[in-house]
């Protein structure tokens, strides 16, 4: 059932999609969406000689105040995102406080950072529920979205 995902992953470094925009592999929960974007990003990552920094959704927060720039470490570099939709709502830095992923992801949109990233969600329904109308309408054109289908493959 993942091959017809590893086929739109392939094309992707092709061209086929949006090359400019990330990917997002949304999909139920153990389908393999992690291990499937990890291996894709460590071949891509060799092909093209890139380096990015996967973090969980979750430790999002935690990583904006481990630095010395906080959250605009993260505006433009390629970075993968494990989860996304399960991180804290708010994040609090010395007084700032964050959207964690809506004020991210505004920039990251703007600048057209390449992201890649996992989720139990579909835009249209989970990610509009979470962050809103604006930033699941911009998620749409930044990311190439390919669903993975199937059952839990967790025994």
């Amino acid at each position: 059932e993942q091959l017809a995902t590893i086929n739109k992953l392939s094309e992707w470094l092709v061209g086929k999609y949006k090359p400019q925009s990330g990917i997002l592999l949304s999909g139920s929960v153990g389908t393999g969406k992690t291990t499937l974007m990890q291996a894709f990003l460590k071949y891509y990552c060799f092909v093209y000689n890139k380096i990015i920094n996967e973090f969980h959704a979750k430790t999002l927060p935690s990583e904006y105040k481990k630095r010395d720039e906080g959250i605009a470490y993260f505006y433009k570099r390629p970075i993968f995102i494990d989860d996304l939709g399960k991180e804290s709502a708010i994040t609090a830095d010395y007084g700032q406080k964050y959207d964690t992923w809506g004020d991210l992801f505004s920039i990251r949109y703007e600048k057209k950072a390449l992201t890649f990233a996992t989720a139990n969600y579909k835009i249209e329904t989970g990610f509009k529920d979470i962050y809103g109308d604006v930033i699941a309408d911009r998620m749409k054109e930044h990311f190439n979205v390919f669903e993975m289908m199937g059952e839990s493959l967790r025994k």
